[in-house]
């Protein structure tokens, strides 16, 4: 199956997290750890729930990546319009140095829901903390009220109003968008990864980079989105599966996408707002 002979042959780039702590909280030094203990007092009075696990796992100084997930807009030559995604796993310093030689020549729009507040700035800090130079300048461009480089869909649906900002979940159900039977919720990342249900974690977030691009098919672009069994999984450079059949244990459930079949650029054009120009096609070298 052939591929895109560049990554400015993508429109739109989602991305999505999953993070886990660095370290257990007994492992720091006394005196980190009563800060640690400090600041999650503070925090339950707005969620009494919190736990040591789900702060650090938000706070990009005490977590860590432990899945990359990307996707992007696709078609066949037969006119169906696809979702490719693609999960980067395994030490950390890896996912960050794959995440950033794939996206260095990279110059249209990250997309991604609420990644403005966590996704971005957590993959750069982690970036700086592990001395690995962010290779694309554009993603290192963070700034409120605008969509470019960075098209955060929670702040488009919302209209940068935190009051009226709702789950990505929540907004997929509303929409009528699959959610998987067997998805694992953010809060039970940590739990996964423990057990070592890596694919697991990757799974859950491609659905999500999956969801994201289907969101932006009906809230920018005012098309259908694309169905489940038209949204596939790149597990390697030549193997597209169908996401929802990536853990099946039945092979015969598994469902992939014919090696000779082409995968071309989506020809469903959607224009960012404040953007007069979609770049397309240019012959950006990979690195």
């Amino acid at each position: 199956m052939s591929t895109f002979k560049s990554t400015n042959q993508i429109r739109h780039l989602a991305i999505d997290i999953e993070t886990v702590p660095v370290r257990p909280l007994e492992d720091y030094p006394s005196e980190v750890r009563a800060y640690l203990v400090q600041k999650i007092e503070a925090a339950k009075a707005l969620d009494p729930a919190i736990t040591y696990e789900k702060y650090a796992s938000l706070h990009p100084s005490f977590g860590r990546i432990v899945c990359l997930s990307a996707g992007c807009l696709a078609s066949d030559r037969h006119g169906n319009e696809l979702i490719i995604t693609k999960s980067f796993t395994g030490d950390e310093l890896g996912i960050l140095d794959q995440f950033n030689r794939q996206s260095a020549y990279f110059r249209n729009t990250f997309v991604h829901f609420n990644g403005l507040s966590f996704d971005v700035p957590f993959i750069l800090t982690r970036m700086r903390l592990n001395r690995v130079p962010c290779m694309n300048q554009r993603f290192a461009i963070i700034r409120r009220f605008s969509f470019d480089p960075h098209l955060d869909l929670l702040e488009f649906y919302s209209q940068w109003d935190r009051a009226k900002s709702i789950p990505l979940g929540v907004l997929a159900e509303l929409l009528g968008l699959p959610l998987p039977k067997a998805d694992l919720s953010g809060s039970k990342i940590c739990t996964a990864f423990a057990a070592g249900e890596i694919r697991r974690i990757g799974q859950h977030c491609e659905w999500d980079v999956a969801t994201t691009l289907n969101l932006l098919r009906i809230l920018v672009g005012g098309y259908d989105p694309v169905p489940p069994e038209l949204i596939y999984s790149q597990e390697d450079e030549n193997d597209y599966t169908q996401l929802a059949t990536v853990l099946s244990s039945d092979s015969r459930t598994r469902s992939v996408l014919d090696p000779d079949l082409e995968i071309l650029p989506s020809a469903d054009p959607i224009l960012i707002p404040g953007s007069s120009v979609v770049r397309v096609g240019r012959d950006w070298p990979h690195p």
